[in-house]
């Protein structure tokens, strides 16, 4: 999904990857994905836990040791945060993107405010 606009507002550029032909049908993902390919097991998308309980449930899913996502992401943040941060352009905003646990961020926004402060940018 490539950007479609970008603009300023207020000097902070907001890049819209918003999609006007994008067509969705959750009635037609369930009837494919009870009707895959050969060889490829049933399943039902993941939209479907996408009420509050479902968020509460896949943010604890996250967290479990075979889930191994979540922990490898937060690894790396750990081990490279500071690297990281130094590849931030200096009017960068940091957004994170996921379920909504807002887990990720913290692990790197001590250093990149740290680096801000300092202009060792």
């Amino acid at each position: 999904m490539s950007p479609t606009a970008i603009r300023n507002v207020d000097s902070v550029d907001i890049v819209s990857i918003h999609q006007d032909d994008m067509q969705f049908s959750l009635v037609d993902d369930i009837y494919k994905s009870l009707d895959p390919p050969s060889g490829t097991p049933r399943t039902f998308p993941t939209l479907l836990l996408y009420d509050a309980k479902g968020l509460k449930l896949f943010e604890k899913i996250t967290y479990l040791e075979e889930y191994y996502p979540t922990n490898t992401e937060i690894e790396v943040l750990q081990n490279h945060a500071q690297r990281i941060v130094e590849r931030i352009p200096e009017n960068a905003q940091l957004v994170e993107l996921g379920s909504g646990s807002v887990t990720l961020t913290p692990r790197i926004r001590p250093h990149y405010d740290a680096m801000r402060l300092t202009g060792t940018a």
